[in-house]
């Protein structure tokens, strides 16, 4: 079972909790078709938003790409900074991005532009969320 990894073979508690809640929503997903397309449509929608927020820095950058060629080029993207080869995608995300958005036909300069961007958006739309988070974790902290 999931729930021994910390007991028996010494997973750290964060990461095996972590493990049971996926395992959770994973049987959820196959015991109900409706939470299943849920969670799709939330996933196309967040895409298709990540999507649309590099479209805009594109557009304002004169970067000649169609908006149907950044719902493929940022999955692309995403799916990269994804690969557990640095910390929170930096670099991947980058190169990946010039790479693609070079071949797509912008600059190299504007590539790495609307990367560097990018990133700055999505810290600082995080930030809120991690500030929540951490004032939560430490009111459970000092509860305790």
């Amino acid at each position: 079972h999931l729930s021994e990894l910390h007991e028996r073979y010494g997973v750290p508690k964060l990461i095996s909790d972590w493990l049971v809640l996926q395992a959770g929503h994973l049987v959820r997903c196959q015991q109900s078709l409706k939470f299943a397309l849920l969670i799709l449509v939330i996933s196309f929608v967040s895409q298709g938003c990540i999507s649309l927020a590099y479209y805009v820095i594109g557009q304002y950058l004169g970067i000649p790409i169609a908006f149907s060629d950044y719902l493929v080029i940022v999955p692309a993207i995403m799916l990269a900074q994804a690969l557990p080869i640095s910390m929170a995608g930096l670099g991947v995300r980058e190169a990946a991005s010039v790479w693609i958005f070079v071949a797509a036909g912008a600059s190299q300069q504007h590539a790495i532009f609307i990367s560097l961007m990018m990133l700055l958006v999505l810290w600082i739309v995080s930030a809120p969320g991690g500030i929540i988070a951490l004032f939560f974790r430490w009111k459970k902290m000092t509860l305790s």
